[in-house]
């Protein structure tokens, strides 16, 4: 017998909410790509009311439940975004991962060790992601290198860079930025 279900308003997001209750019972320790899209929003959050440090303790939660799902074949970011379909794109989230780690370390320099470690990750993990994405992870490194005080692995993590896109001036100027004094 077909039964006719209607549902309007506020009742469409009912089977959502129900399903996402239910998962949560039933596997209480795996996070759902809801449960993570619900973090990455939050982390939003915390960034436009200029609490990167939450924020981005958000997005490293994130982060974290993200990377067993990748595997080896994802080797650019583009590739991973059919295991995280959430409000944001994994490509543009990625980024601004990337950035607000810096703006975090600011105020607190653990997030510049945070940073290292994510932009490492992101490039073994994404080696044939979009050459402009790679560079930007590249030049975090160097960046968060010289504001942790390690300056000779900074100047070698530019060295590195501007070997391999010599034709790219942000590299340069990246690196003409540290000894300016105008940090990432």
């Amino acid at each position: 017998k077909d039964l006719t279900i209607t549902a309007e308003g506020l009742d469409e997001d009912f089977p959502w909410q129900a399903c996402e209750i239910l998962c949560e019972r039933l596997a209480p320790n795996k996070i759902s790509t809801e449960q993570l899209d619900d973090l990455m929003q939050k982390g939003y959050e915390h960034i436009e009311n200029r609490d990167e440090a939450d924020g981005c303790t958000l997005w490293l939660e994130v982060w974290e439940q993200l990377k067993p799902r990748f595997t080896p074949d994802m080797k650019a970011v583009d590739a991973a975004e059919q295991i995280f379909r959430g409000s944001q794109s994994l490509h543009n989230w990625c980024q601004d991962l990337e950035q607000e780690l810096g703006n975090a370390g600011l105020d607190d320099k653990t997030f510049y060790e945070h940073r290292l470690r994510y932009c490492r990750e992101f490039l073994s993990q994404f080696s044939e992601s979009d050459p402009l994405l790679k560079h930007n992870m590249r030049r975090a490194i160097g960046e968060s290198l010289f504001d942790l005080g390690r300056e000779k692995e900074g100047d070698q993590a530019f060295e590195s860079l501007v070997a391999d896109e010599p034709s790219n001036p942000w590299g340069y100027i990246g690196w003409g930025d540290m000894y300016a004094g105008l940090g990432s």
